[in-house]
């Protein structure tokens, strides 16, 4: 995400609209190489990283826009700020930590 929204800066002179829409849900804990959890990692904090990457372009546009596309499922979570990685999570429930991300992304 850093390479793409450094190289995306450097080619582009302003960002009318970001649609933050990407997303995953593994079943089963994983770890990313950077000892992150792949939900977290994916749907929470690459919508935060490319979103703060791409701060200085939107802020060039007349009106800028971020969407961030959630999900209904966030609706059956809480946040729960003690276990953003789901480290507590047993047994681990891909679906809850999806829409325990889906929560976190709107609180964002």
């Amino acid at each position: 995400i850093h390479t793409f929204t450094r190289k995306f800066s450097e080619e582009n002179g302003k960002l009318d609209v970001l649609v933050n829409n990407a997303g995953c849900m593994v079943n089963t804990r994983e770890l990313t190489g950077d000892d992150l959890e792949k939900n977290f990692a994916t749907n929470t904090l690459g919508t935060h990283i490319m979103t703060q990457g791409l701060v200085d372009l939107l802020k060039k546009s007349s009106d800028p826009r971020v969407i961030i596309v959630s999900s209904g499922g966030m609706l059956v979570q809480k946040l729960n700020v003690n276990d953003l990685q789901f480290e507590k999570m047993s047994p681990f429930d891909g679906t809850m930590a999806y829409a325990q991300n889906k929560r976190q992304q709107i609180v964002m």
